[in-house]
């Protein structure tokens, strides 16, 4: 392609695959290539056990993080606690403030967050874990579906997300975060008793 002479561009000499496009090596050859967006798969996992833990992720390439659960079946109804932390949970990342809030079919809200370890009784707060069910729930087994996205904002790492869970019927539930944490190398999702039996989690990134 030429208009003047220092403005020619060379052209590939064979023809892309469907989907490609034409992008430039900044030396005017051009080339085509598949140009990548969305999110990229980090991990996926089905576990059948108390406690699921990924540990030394690298999680610096990506803006967003997002953590989908997908049908998780549980086999006592009690709370479900998300944590993470930097050193393979030696210690644990403390949430500045975080809440979650379900509300049953029957219309009733019913709010449940953590101000400090073992205590799920309290609207919001600190503390070394996020809720993603309430404490005490009428049915059993639970279950529970949504997605839940860390973004770092400035200097404070933001959680929040939706889903479904399981109260006396299904019942939308909110999860929100903030902690002092940029990032994280571990996550780790904990049931206070009981196992998962079901249901697939994964964390991706964009």
């Amino acid at each position: 392609i030429t208009q003047e002479p220092w403005d020619s561009f060379e052209l590939p000499k064979e023809d892309g695959t469907e989907g490609q496009v034409l992008v430039t090596d900044g030396s005017k050859t051009l080339g085509f290539d598949t140009v990548g967006g969305g999110w990229t798969e980090i991990k996926n996992e089905s576990p059948t056990t108390q406690t699921m833990t990924w540990s030394s992720l690298n999680l610096a390439a990506y803006h967003t993080v997002r953590l989908e659960m997908g049908d998780i079946v549980r086999s006592a109804n009690t709370r479900t606690e998300l944590s993470i932390s930097n050193d393979g949970f030696s210690n644990t990342n403390t949430w500045i403030q975080n809440g979650t809030t379900s509300f049953d079919n029957s219309g009733t809200t019913t709010q449940c967050a953590v101000t400090a370890e073992g205590n799920s009784t309290l609207t919001g707060g600190a503390g070394l874990y996020v809720l993603l069910t309430p404490h005490n729930l009428w049915a059993s087994p639970l279950r529970f579906s949504g997605c839940i996205d860390f973004i770092v904002n400035e200097n404070t790492l933001v959680m929040t997300g939706q889903g479904i869970t399981t109260d006396d019927g299904p019942a939308p539930v909110l999860w929100s975060g903030m902690s002092a944490a940029t990032t994280f190398t571990d996550l780790k999702v904990y049931c206070y008793s009981g196992t998962i039996s079901s249901g697939n989690f994964r964390l991706l990134g964009m």
